[in-house]
């Protein structure tokens, strides 16, 4: 009895330690090992037949990379280039001052006592031209420009004219006239442009002008008398020095203008006759430019 109860006991041990041997056989089938991959790309049980997950970049920095160019926006697309992506540009400008003279002469006035003889003369300019703006790099530019110039000097001094009527007989003095002097320049300045930023600007140079045509007029609105009474006989060519500056903006894409100020000061006498003798003009500008695109 007692060999038969020992031999029912190993029995059920040997039985017990196979149950927990199938056991651990059953997780390696359906356990952790049951979630990997297969060679197909798809998971044996718990991934339901889904596709692998995409892989990833190899680090951060690949990820950052792939991320940054995916984000980059071309120049047309609306990030603003610098007027010194061209090696030069040309434009066309405007200019509109106020002009007078100096070293003028002096007269005698009613009283005796000596004035100058240009008192009360002003004169306005305004021109149209050509740009050319040409970069040396990113500092410094030439820049060289063609205008047509007309000025006009004028005054409402109080001086007699003789009226004539429609037949052309004596009809009195009109008191109420204006005197004009009035030129027609062709205008060539070449200036060196410093930018100490790329939108600010200072710039110097000189200009040579040629005179193509001046006269002397009288004007009243109240008579009706707008006359050229003669050929003016001023400097046919003039050096001038000038100074300015101004700011570079833009106006769209690749579209730039420039606005600013500058003072031109004449350093030839403005005629030969000898009631100017040393008499020179300034003029401060205001000035607008378009440069074109490229």
């Amino acid at each position: 009895m007692k060999k038969m109860f020992l031999a029912l006991a190993a029995a059920s041990l040997v039985s017990t330690m196979a149950f927990a041997q199938d056991d651990y056989d059953y997780g390696d089938d359906y356990g952790t090992e049951a979630s990997t991959s297969s060679d197909d790309g798809y998971t044996d049980m718990d991934s339901g037949d889904k596709p692998a997950a995409e892989e990833q970049p190899a680090s951060d920095v690949d990820y950052k990379s792939m991320d940054d160019k995916d984000k980059k926006v071309s120049r047309n697309e609306g990030e603003m280039s610098s007027i010194f992506d061209r090696p030069y540009n040309l434009g066309a400008r405007i200019s509109l001052g106020l002009a007078d003279f100096f070293n003028t002469p002096t007269t005698i006035n009613e009283t005796g006592a000596e004035e100058d003889a240009y008192k009360g003369w002003m004169g306005v300019q305004v021109a149209l031209g050509f740009i050319f703006n040409y970069h040396i790099n990113n500092m410094f530019s030439i820049v060289p420009e063609v205008n047509f110039e007309v000025r006009d000097y004028f005054t409402n001094a109080d001086q007699s004219y003789p009226v004539t009527d429609d037949y052309g007989y004596f009809a009195g003095y009109a008191t109420d006239v204006q005197f004009n002097l009035r030129q027609f320049n062709l205008n060539i300045p070449v200036m060196v442009r410093y930018n100490p930023t790329p939108q600010i600007f200072v710039e110097a140079g000189a200009a040579f002008t040629v005179n193509l045509y001046a006269d002397y007029a009288v004007t009243s609105d109240e008579y009706g008398i707008d006359q050229t009474l003669d050929d003016w006989n001023c400097a046919s060519t003039i050096i001038a020095l000038q100074f300015g500056a101004g700011y570079t903006l833009g106006i769209g894409n690749n579209k730039f203008g420039d606005i600013g100020a500058r003072f031109v000061l004449d350093m030839t006498k403005l005629s030969d006759e000898i009631e100017m003798k040393d008499t020179k003009t300034w003029s401060l500008q205001f000035f607008v430019t378009g440069y074109t695109p490229m």
